[in-house]
């Protein structure tokens, strides 16, 4: 592939072929292995540690609001879980009455 117009780029291009497969020839390449990190990839497996490392990286002002945002969350759970104990609570003092009102004036009727 040789051109007669540019002799300088061929003999260039042979140069630079013949460095490459110097250089490539009789090397070994090394695989090195790395220590076992298996308790780190046991503590990233951990939800909280996730959590823990991402709240971590964030800004100062983020973590205010995401501690702000967490709060409100937290509230509303409470509230929720408080507002289904009394439901529970009302429901069992109804069903209560109910039963003594049914075994105060309607079996002793049908005894009779």
């Amino acid at each position: 592939m040789e051109s007669p117009e540019n002799p300088e780029i061929d003999q260039k291009l042979k140069e630079i072929e013949a460095s490459l497969n110097r250089d490539s020839l009789g090397k070994i390449y090394q695989v090195e292995k790395l220590p076992d990190n298996s308790q780190d990839h046991q503590n990233l497996d951990n939800p909280f540690s996730q959590i823990t490392t991402w709240y971590q990286g964030l800004p100062s002002n983020s973590k205010v609001l995401v501690l702000l945002g967490g709060g409100v969350v937290g509230l509303v759970v409470i509230g929720t879980v408080l507002r289904l104990v009394s439901a529970l609570f009302t429901l069992a003092i109804l069903a209560g009455g109910a039963y003594l009102a049914y075994k105060f004036w309607i079996e002793p009727k049908q005894g009779q």
